[in-house]
């Protein structure tokens, strides 16, 4: 390599270094302010499997330490919104996602929720209230609860046929 072309490429990579710099010290700012360059869809392209896009989706968003750095905040609201808003306390709530085979689980420490994602599957026969006991005999406690089987929703799933066109056959000289 020449020296003309070593002396360019060092600039440029020494320009590309001083600009990096500048933008990580004004994305750092941006996040302290409350701005930042959270994606739900970052949770999510990875996935090779659907089955778990729910699960990642919706830890993306409660995890107090997820990318969006808004702490325990859409978890609160996603509390509130099952009717439950005091129900954790959020300053020392942990979020796991397959956590002895459970989908998602908050705790606090105390208290706890268990989250079972069903995408076209039915309930497992007592699933949700196994999971439940199998986390009281931890040593959580279960101040309030709600039999799950009772409270599980079932959204019917509407099967839509899609036509496919049939592919050209190459034709040969």
């Amino acid at each position: 390599m020449s020296t003309l072309k070593l002396e360019t490429a060092t600039s440029v990579l020494a320009t590309f270094f001083e600009h990096f710099d500048h933008f990580d010290r004004h994305r750092e700012a941006q996040k302290a302010d409350g701005f930042n360059d959270y994606s739900p869809l970052c949770s999510v392209l990875s996935a090779k499997d659907e089955v778990h896009l729910h699960s990642r989706f919706i830890y993306s968003l409660i995890n107090p330490g997820g990318r969006h750095y808004r702490g325990s905040a859409f978890c609160e609201r996603f509390m509130t919104a099952l009717g439950y808003p005091d129900f954790l306390n959020y300053s020392s709530l942990k979020v796991s996602r397959e956590y002895r085979n459970i989908d998602l689980y908050l705790t606090d420490g105390e208290r706890f929720v268990v989250i079972e994602n069903k995408i076209d599957a039915a309930d497992q026969r007592q699933q949700a209230s196994r999971y439940v006991d199998l986390v009281t005999a931890e040593g959580q406690t279960r101040e309030r609860g709600v039999s799950p089987e009772k409270y599980s929703v079932r959204v019917p799933v509407q099967r839509t046929r899609i036509a496919r066109r049939s592919q050209p056959k190459s034709v040969s000289a």
